[in-house]
């Protein structure tokens, strides 16, 4: 949205918010900046997220919990889950498959570690943003 801003696509933007759930952050980011693109250049995107976290849960564990969403985008970026298959990393080769898991692991630590850290009346939210399934899956908003 930063490049259509740029390049003056700015009277109308739309985005499609089918599945609004696992959606908040982002779609809040976007309105944000629809309101005030020059407060929100790329190179801010990781400041926003800190202050999103510091807003929410205070600012104890903000960095961690704006890293954690941070890579979680960005890990699930690699491949969009409706295209990954048991072939899609490689389980004997560069050890992909490895490097991948491992990545999630090292977040789905950290979320654990912060949601046992936060006060009793953050737990709900930080899970609802940073869900943890039993299989060890992150999922943050």
């Amino acid at each position: 949205m930063d490049m259509a801003y740029r390049y003056g696509a700015d009277r109308i933007w739309i985005v499609n918010v089918g599945d609004l759930k696992p959606m908040e952050f982002p779609i809040e980011f976007f309105l944000n900046l629809a309101w005030a693109p020059d407060k929100w250049p790329k190179e801010k995107i990781g400041e926003y997220t800190r202050l999103w976290a510091e807003r929410e849960f205070g600012p104890a564990h903000a960095r961690e919990i704006a890293d954690i969403i941070s890579k979680y985008t960005k890990y699930n970026g690699r491949r969009k889950p409706e295209l990954l298959e048991p072939t899609t990393y490689s389980q004997v080769d560069y050890q992909e498959a490895e490097k991948v898991a491992a990545d999630f692991r090292v977040i789905v630590t950290k979320a654990e570690e912060i949601y046992r850290d936060l006060p009793e009346n953050q737990r709900d939210a930080f899970f609802s943003a940073c869900s943890l399934s039993g299989e060890g899956v992150l999922h943050c908003d």
